[in-house]
């Protein structure tokens, strides 16, 4: 359930699932930004992502779902990724990632 709220959460504001039929343990986002992305999340706001490895070095960010993860704290990721694309201009922040996560939580 919560993997399906952050993929729908995330598509809500622009950004694409990588693969197409991604698995529920971890959702990946393909996009050029990853770097810039996971720089702002965890220099401002204290959350390390996951980049790609080997030819998906700087192309994606990966977000864990394994173990026991309050929705609140998963919510917070959610937000701070969109906070991120506002930090870097690409999509002004309205809380709409936020809304699609909780209504689908």
């Amino acid at each position: 359930k919560r993997a399906k709220a952050t993929r729908e959460a995330l598509e809500s504001i622009g950004l694409k699932v990588y693969p197409k039929n991604p698995a529920n343990a971890m959702t990946t986002i393909k996009t050029s930004n990853s770097n810039e992305i996971r720089k702002i999340l965890k220099e401002k706001y204290d959350i390390n992502i996951a980049g790609g490895q080997d030819h998906l070095k700087g192309k994606i960010f990966r977000i864990n779902h394994m173990g026991l993860i309050a929705p609140f704290e998963a919510v917070w990721a959610i937000n701070a990724i969109e906070k991120a694309l506002d930090d870097l201009g690409i999509r002004e922040f309205d809380g709409t990632a936020n809304k699609v996560f909780m209504s689908n939580i």
